[in-house]
């Protein structure tokens, strides 16, 4: 963590989409991430039910 890879794998995909005409990307997130994602842009939508019993997940969306 901490060496950028996250954050240029995050600006592809943005320019990816944009490329493609998407709009927004929804994005089911690993709970711990929550700085990255906000610090990439992202709001917060709520929770989503998780595969794991009795847990969710954080949902984000990305606007493009």
């Amino acid at each position: 963590m901490g060496q950028g890879i996250g954050t240029k794998l995050f600006d592809h995909l943005r320019q990816r989409c944009i490329a493609k005409g998407i709009k927004e990307l929804g994005i089911l997130a690993d709970p711990n991430a929550r700085g990255f994602y906000e610090k990439m842009g992202c709001r917060y939508q709520g929770e989503h039910p998780s595969t794991i019993m009795n847990r969710t997940t954080p949902f984000w969306q990305l606007l493009c």
